[in-house]
């Protein structure tokens, strides 16, 4: 769930316990309980569970655009208390509203600034299949810009593969096969 505000998190739900908005949910289809598994999300835009864990694009507000992930969530055995991504007190590792506290914050495993690379994230999906199978693949909205990093470091580094893709929304895994898709109705197929 986005914050459901305007910009800065005007209402301060994102780290509100109180509040489902800015979260992560489980919820069970058997009795529609629900559980928070994360707070301080701006506006998380497509996920991706892969191997137990839970990719997240989260677009930001003026500075930082997010990719997070979040262990154990298949089985929930990995899952312990709620992880704290830690908007709005901080937009990716800065400093944001300075009345937010935010004492467990998990950075994004990697953040990119506004400007070239782009202003929204779309997340996301990862390979399963050929040359890039094991990276999460992510583009930008503004930049037109497609990337992916891998899965199994802990500090990876962003690598190019499109520049000046037409407004990509998302980037979709059907089966083995990675889909790049844009507002414009064009669907890229990436072969790898």
């Amino acid at each position: 769930m986005g914050d459901g505000g305007s910009a800065d998190d005007p209402l301060r739900v994102s780290l509100d316990d109180s509040s489902l908005l800015g979260k992560v949910l489980r919820i069970d289809p058997r009795d529609g309980a629900v559980t928070v598994l994360a707070k301080g999300l701006r506006n998380p835009w497509r996920v991706d569970l892969y191997d137990d864990r839970l990719w997240l694009a989260d677009v930001g507000q003026n500075k930082w655009e997010e990719v997070s992930v979040l262990d154990g969530v298949a089985s929930l055995n990995g899952v312990t208390g709620v992880v704290d991504f830690g908007w709005s007190a901080y937009e990716a590792n800065d400093r944001f509203n300075s009345d937010q506290s935010s004492p467990s914050h998990t950075p994004p495993v990697v953040a990119y600034e506004h400007g070239d690379n782009g202003c929204s994230v779309s997340g996301g999906a990862v390979a399963v299949d050929g040359a890039l199978r094991g990276r999460y693949i992510f583009a930008d909205y503004c930049s037109g810009r497609v990337w992916s990093i891998a899965t199994d470091t802990a500090a990876p580094e962003m690598v190019l593969h499109f520049d000046n893709v037409d407004s990509p929304a998302a980037v979709v895994r059907a089966g083995e096969t990675v889909f790049v898709l844009s507002l414009s109705g064009t669907i890229w197929r990436l072969d790898g």
